[in-house]
This record gives C-alpha cells, structure tokens and sequence, in this order.
C-alpha cells in the first residue's frame, strides 16, 4: 500500500468500492428525482442513510441491526444537527418510534400510506432548494403527524455526509477505514 503522509492509502479494490457506492448512489438519485420517482427515491435514500450508517460504525453486513445502521447514520457528525433533533422529539413524542420506524420502516413496509409527503423539485436533482438549515425530512405543522421528505434536501445532506465519511476512509487512518474494511474487505 501506498503511503500519502503517515497513513497509509487505500487499495485499488477499496477505492473501487467507494467509487462503485458514489456513481450507484449519485446516478441513481439524480434520476429518480429527474424522473419524479418521488416515492422510490424517498425510499432509496433511506436505504443509503442506513447503508452509511453500517459502513460508519462496521455493521453493514450484521442481520438485525437495521435501526442501529440507520441512526448511525443521524449520529455522524457530518449529518446537520436538525435530523438528530427530529429524531429524538419523535421517539420521545410517539412511544420510541422515531425516523426510522416513521420514515424509512413507512415507506418499506406500507409505501406511502404510513402517513408521509414526499416532495420534489425535478428540475433540481442536485440541488438542495431549501434554505441550508431546513432538514430533508420535517414534521408537518398541521397537526397531522406526517412527516414531509423533501428529496432534494435529503440527497444533498446525504451526499455530503457520504463524501465526508468516504474522506475519512481515504484520508485517515482511523475507525472509519477499520470499519469499512471490516464490512468490505476482511
């Protein structure tokens, strides 16, 4: 392995697999929300928002650890503050169902009928068209107790979080790399 500092640098066939994760996830998403797949990419991105969180904290492949995936991911702190915030008023307001049960378990399990809005500006894949410190994924203020996915927002928190979580794995020597290896390589 090459050196690039003091740490050592990834492998060709880690690279790869980092490579491989961003194309699949950053073409994907951008035709969904091109192709006004609104429930589908709401779907999609809580499966990244899980996949990340597996990969950050070495669980990917573990059966069983779908929601410590998930809210690993909320935890990264490369992810605004505002879903960990959201996250907790749930679970304490709604007997511990918090978004991983409300988002993304809705969306696998009943699609849209548990209660979501998904909104989308197609025009816009790569955007995140709301104002930075407005989440993806908001409580509506009716009353209701639906939760609103806004797509764009949502990829464009993801995508940021991921390149900074995939910068750790190439740049540092630490428990992120260990993790990822331990999911990917090992």
């Amino acid at each position: 392995m090459q050196k690039m500092g003091d740490t050592e640098r990834l492998n060709e066939k880690e690279e790869e697999i980092l490579e491989m994760i961003e194309d699949w996830m950053d073409n994907d998403i951008k035709a969904m929300i091109s192709g006004k797949c609104n429930v589908s990419c709401a779907t999609l991105l809580s499966i990244f928002m899980e996949v990340l969180g597996g990969i950050a904290n070495g669980t990917l492949m573990e059966k069983g650890k779908e929601k410590d995936r998930f809210e690993a991911f909320l935890r990264l702190p490369w992810v605004p503050k505002q879903y960990k915030t959201l996250n907790y008023k749930l679970s304490r307001e709604r007997d511990g169902k918090g978004l991983y049960q409300l988002y993304r378990c809705n969306l696998v399990h009943t699609f849209v009928f548990g209660g979501l809005i998904v909104l989308n500006e197609p025009t816009k894949p790569t955007s995140r068209v709301l104002p930075e410190d407005i989440p993806g994924i908001l409580e509506a203020n009716d009353g209701s107790g639906r939760l609103i996915i806004h797509v764009n927002a949502l990829a464009y928190d993801i995508r940021k979080a991921r390149d900074r979580l995939f910068k750790e794995i190439r740049e540092r020597d630490n428990k992120c790399r260990k993790n990822f290896r331990k999911v990917f390589i090992y």
